[in-house]
């Protein structure tokens, strides 16, 4: 074990996802879609606390400058696609 280093954060996001479609014949169809995608963040758990830098340089490694240097923030994401999809060759 590289440390015994014990913390915690809680994160969410409301990601919503909404599309339209239109069909105007059985051979084509039109398309609109927007999404939000999140993914929590955390903690590195193959960071070693005796390699966290002194932050603020007093001499010691606190829990605050620990926690602050094993942790990553959460990533967000937000696509839209357009698209069109048909049939375009005689299928008799």
């Amino acid at each position: 074990m590289t440390s015994d280093f014990d913390g915690s954060r809680t994160f969410k996001d409301f990601t919503p996802r909404a599309s339209l479609a239109w069909k105007p014949n059985n051979d084509h169809n039109i398309y609109f879609s927007f999404s939000q995608g999140f993914k929590g963040g955390g903690f590195d758990p193959r960071g070693q606390t005796t390699a966290t830098p002194d932050f603020n340089r007093d001499g010691v490694r606190s829990a605050d400058e620990i926690f602050e240097f094993l942790s990553f923030d959460p990533e967000q994401v937000t696509t839209y696609e357009i698209g069109w999809k048909a049939s375009l060759f005689d299928r008799r």
